[in-house]
C-alpha cells in the first residue's frame, strides 16, 4: 500500500494515524460471515450493527434503479480530477471494463481505447453512454461472478462512485484480479455523495478516512495485489474564492502482479 500526497489531504494523514488493525481472516472465512450477515470491518462501533454490510434499503437492486437517473454523481470539479487522473493513468488501446457503469464514464476523449465494456443496472442509461462499445446488465449484489470475461483478459477495470453499494464487494474484488492482465488495473474512485438508502451501513455511519479503510480492507483481503496507491485528488479551492464546497475525490488504483 502506497499512500500519494498524504501531506496535502487532512483525510489522507487521518487515514494514515489510525493504526490498522490485525486482521488474520482468510477469504474464504469472510465469505462465510457475509453469506451468514455477519460480517463486520474491525474497528468499527458497535452501532454500526451486527452486518456492517446491511443496508437501510434490503428491496432489490433492480426496483431501486428501473427509473433512468440522468444526473451527476459528483460536481465538475471532481469530474475533471477523474478524468485528469485516467489521462495519466490510461493508455490509448486498453481494453477496459466500466463497472456499475452509468450514462457517463468520466473518460477523457484525449485517449483512444480499444474497448469499453459497461456493466450496469439500468439498459437507458447505458445506451446514452457515448464512450462505451457495448454493455450488459448485471446485479452485482445478486451475482458478482464476472462469467462474461476471460481470466487476465483486461488492461483496466473503472468502479466510479459505486463501491459504496456493494454487499458482495470480496468476491466483486476477486473477480476483478481473476479478469484483470498482469500488470492491470483498477481503479476505485468516490466522493462524498450517496443514495442512503442503498450504502452499506459501514460507509453511511463514517467519513471519508474511514471510506478509506473499507475500500483498503477490500483490496487486502481479495487477493494478492501487487500495489495499492491511494490519492486524494481532489480539487484544490483556491485562497481567493469564496467557494469551500468542492466535492472531495479519493482514488484507490490496484495493480495486479506481472
Amino acid at each position: 500500500m502506497y499512500v500519494s500526497n498524504s501531506q496535502q489531504s487532512e483525510v489522507l494523514q487521518s487515514f494514515l494515524d489510525t493504526p490498522l488493525p490485525k486482521f488474520d481472516k482468510t477469504y474464504q472465512e469472510i465469505i462465510s460471515e457475509c453469506q451468514r450477515k455477519k460480517f463486520q470491518f474491525p474497528l468499527f462501533p458497535e452501532h454500526v450493527g451486527q452486518n456492517h454490510l446491511e443496508r437501510h434499503d434490503e428491496s432489490s437492486d433492480s426496483i431501486f434503479y428501473n427509473s433512468p437517473r440522468f444526473v451527476t454523481h459528483i460536481d465538475d470539479f471532481a469530474i475533471q480530477s477523474l478524468m485528469n487522473y485516467y489521462e495519466e493513468n490510461l493508455t490509448n488501446d486498453m481494453k477496459i471494463l466500466d463497472l456499475c457503469s452509468s450514462w457517463i464514464s468520466h473518460l477523457p476523449n484525449t485517449l483512444k481505447f480499444n474497448s469499453v465494456i459497461g456493466l450496469g443496472m439500468n439498459e437507458a442509461e447505458l445506451e446514452r453512454n457515448k464512450k462505451l462499445t457495448k454493455f450488459h446488465i448485471q446485479d452485482l449484489n445478486k451475482n458478482p461472478k464476472l462469467q462474461k470475461f476471460k481470466s487476465d483478459s483486461l488492461d483496466a477495470v473503472l468502479c466510479t462512485v459505486s463501491i459504496d453499494y456493494l454487499i458482495r464487494p470480496f468476491e466483486v474484488f476477486s473477480e476483478i484480479h481473476r479478469i484483470l492482465k498482469p500488470g492491470g488495473s483498477f481503479i476505485v474512485s468516490f466522493s462524498n455523495r450517496m443514495f442512503a438508502t442503498k450504502v452499506i451501513k459501514a460507509w453511511r455511519f463514517s467519513g471519508d478516512d474511514a471510506h478509506l479503510f473499507i475500500a483498503t480492507f477490500y483490496f487486502q483481503t481479495s487477493a494478492d495485489w501487487a500495489q495499492v496507491t491511494i490519492s486524494d485528488i481532489t480539487q484544490k479551492t483556491p485562497q481567493s474564492s469564496s467557494d469551500h464546497r468542492r466535492d472531495p475525490m479519493y482514488v484507490l488504483h490496484g495493480t495486479k502482479k506481472n
